[in-house]
């Protein structure tokens, strides 16, 4: 399409990077060729926006060529930057689409630290989380792939960013971006559980130098171990429980005074997580998850055995021969 050609015109424009034997190259105080052309291009977008919004093809174009742009300007995008953070809630809104959420990512990551232009993406930020949390509403396993991309999204402010998160704006939607979470780890396809996993170890981990995530995993934390075990237990397919055991790890390292109690009080219950699993099952599993806080391919090992036996398949020939995936 024109798009991607344009994109890949914007990545070939980069005119700071021409010979090898130039180490350090003065600042430009010239335009960029890419801003220029992005400028006059500006009302071309808006007109496709205004007719092809519904479009994903035209969405994912336009996604594409502001991605060559951005890896191409780097801080010089700056500019743009309100105009673009503007246009991609507008596209959000009326189509949510994994290139919107890709794009934001690298539009958030690159500018958080620039004191003006962080403003912007804390409100790309929380607008983009609005929307998504009103699609829990609507039937989340109708948006699966924007799902994992959004979690993929927050994972990554929290590894690189995660003061966004603490910002006045976000904070407000901590607790409902958590519970989506724990929504996300029941939808059916394995990659959004996956991102929806690596989302929450990141989370989890954050609350060591974040008070207010502290607090929300010290006061909601047993509903996101009750969700995992029963989750373990026979919920969720098999070859998920390798990474959903990765959150008794980090529920183990980042907050072990709550963790024997909220796996002492689950499981307690009669036939919890699974009727085929005895009380001797249950302390035996208790001791060998508390035991680990470092070792994920120990606790691994530990959850898969504990599920097989939550589905009545431990031993059996047919787990030995399929294994986990």
């Amino acid at each position: 399409s024109r798009l991607s050609i344009l994109g890949s015109l914007f990545s070939s424009l980069d005119t700071e990077r021409d010979k090898e034997d130039v180490k350090v190259k003065p600042r430009s105080t010239e335009p960029k060729p890419v801003a220029v052309l992005l400028q006059q291009l500006a009302p071309i977008i808006q007109g496709l926006l205004a007719n092809w919004i519904t479009d994903p093809g035209v969405i994912e174009g336009i996604c594409a060529m502001f991605k060559h742009a951005l890896k191409t300007l780097l801080d010089d995008f700056g500019l743009l930057s309100k105009d673009v953070a503007e246009m991609l809630v507008q596209m959000y809104q009326v189509n949510p689409s994994p290139a919107i959420l890709d794009l934001s990512k690298q539009l958030i990551i690159m500018h958080h630290e620039d004191s003006q232009l962080s403003p912007v993406v804390v409100t790309l930020l929380g607008s983009l989380s609005t929307i998504t949390l009103e699609l829990f509403t609507k039937g989340p396993q109708n948006y699966t792939d924007v799902i994992e991309a959004f979690m993929n999204l927050l994972s990554q402010v929290l590894k690189k960013s995660k003061a966004i998160l603490t910002t006045e704006q976000c904070v407000v939607q901590m607790k409902s971006l958590f519970h989506s979470a724990l929504q996300a780890l029941s939808l059916p396809e394995h990659q959004t559980v996956k991102a929806t996993c690596s989302f929450l170890g990141e989370f989890l981990s954050a609350g060591e130098t974040t008070p207010v995530i502290k607090a929300l995993v010290q006061e909601e934390g047993s509903l996101l171990l009750d969700k995992i075990l029963r989750a373990v237990g026979g919920e969720s397919a098999r070859g998920l429980v390798e990474n959903l055991s990765d959150i008794f790890l980090m529920l183990n390292k980042h907050y072990p005074e709550n963790m024997p109690v909220w796996m002492n009080q689950l499981l307690k219950q009669e036939g919890y997580p699974s009727p085929k699993v005895t009380k001797a099952d249950k302390d035996i599993f208790i001791k060998a998850v508390l035991r680990e806080k470092i070792n994920k391919r120990k606790i691994r090992e530990v959850s898969k055995e504990f599920s097989l036996k939550c589905r009545g398949m431990f031993g059996t020939e047919y787990a030995a021969n399929t294994g986990f995936p």
